[in-house]
């Protein structure tokens, strides 16, 4: 095609095929209607399934595989769907591609609710794991540990005492601190104490 100007330029047409390894392949126009979708959200759950593989393996090493394969799934689909209800998580596992990476693993708002509580009650295991991502963390790395008092109004937990400020404002804390790993520039632990 010709500009205005009396210049060539490239007009680029529809897709025909494209050349994988050398070989043409011609390009196939899916028709869907009810065999179900007909795509799944990749790119954020391949990333999320990549930085997460070495906690997994940490996990594998400290719950059972089921109990991991639950764990890792709900941390991914919580980190690509932020602020997503425990009642939409059968949802977005026929959204995106996390179903793929770990296959056979279905969580629903009640087996979410028992995972939760099991691990949130078994301190031994959490404390194993948590030992487990400080070990392999090089001795030279800095460890950067911060914290940061809550409110907490609830009469229902045993996690909060009066401290100085509480004291003078009338409402109990709850103290959560953070460790995080600065050469790797990601979180090892968090407690709420």
């Amino acid at each position: 095609m010709t500009n205005p100007d009396g210049t060539q330029r490239t007009v680029n047409g529809r897709v025909i095929g494209h050349i994988v390894d050398g070989t043409y392949v011609r390009y196939v126009r899916v028709q869907t209607g009810s065999e179900g979708r007909a795509y799944k959200e990749y790119g954020s759950c391949a990333f999320a399934h990549v930085c997460a593989s070495d906690v997994f393996i940490g996990l594998c090493k400290v719950f059972t595989s089921t109990e991991a394969l639950s764990i890792i799934y709900a941390a991914i689909i919580r980190i690509i769907r932020h602020g997503l209800g425990s009642n939409r998580y059968a949802a977005v596992i026929e959204e995106t591609f996390v179903s793929e990476f770990y296959p056979g693993t279905a969580l629903s708002k009640n087996s979410l609710t028992a995972l939760y509580t099991k691990i949130g009650q078994d301190y031994a295991r959490r404390s194993q794991f948590t030992d487990l991502r400080m070990e392999r963390d090089c001795a030279e790395h800095h460890i950067i540990i911060d914290g940061t008092l809550k409110k907490d109004k609830s009469t229902i937990n045993n996690l909060s005492a009066y401290s100085r400020k509480a004291k003078e404002k009338n409402y109990t804390d709850v103290s959560a601190l953070y460790a995080y790993d600065l050469e790797n520039m990601e979180p090892i632990c968090a407690e709420v104490l």
